[in-house]
């Protein structure tokens, strides 16, 4: 009977934690730990997002297709992005961003976007419309809080 309590317990926590929007509001009610945890989650989930990506792909298929372009465009952008990056610098970096209240609304993988480009040394009068489309787009509902990747790439 116990384990079955755990067990509830465990989800019913699981399930309100999914209910948490995770933006600049909720990444400053983490503890050090935990964010360090969530950027190696994060790390982890965007190797696991490739592989399942190209995986299922045959490898006929991929050559010589826009997979291969997405393949390249992934690698090249983990390599100017996050290649070097420690989960210590990417936390500090966002609690860097966040400090700004006009920036908390933004979600976290918009962040990090956001944050790793400034890490990797992207020029300020360049990042600055970035930022301010992200906070336009954060004051759409959950659903619309996203911005065209194109945007993203100019």
């Amino acid at each position: 009977m116990r384990r079955w309590i755990l067990v509830f317990s465990l989800l019913a926590c699981c399930y309100a934690n999914a209910e948490d929007v995770r933006d600049g509001n909720w990444w400053r009610t983490l503890e050090r730990h935990d964010q360090l945890m969530l950027i190696t989650g994060f790390f982890d989930g965007m190797e696991l997002g490739h592989m399942f990506s190209f995986m299922a792909i045959p490898e006929r298929e991929a050559k010589n297709s826009p997979v291969e372009g997405i393949a390249e465009s992934y690698e090249t952008l983990v390599k100017q992005l996050v290649s070097r990056v420690t989960n210590g610098q990417l936390a500090a970096g966002l609690n860097d961003f966040y400090a700004d209240e006009r920036n908390r609304n933004i979600l976290i993988y918009n962040a990090v976007w956001l944050v790793t480009m400034q890490i990797a040394g992207k020029p300020e009068q360049e990042m600055k419309p970035l930022i301010q489309e992200f906070r336009k787009a954060s004051q759409q509902p959950q659903a619309m809080r996203s911005i065209d990747s194109q945007d993203l790439i100019k």
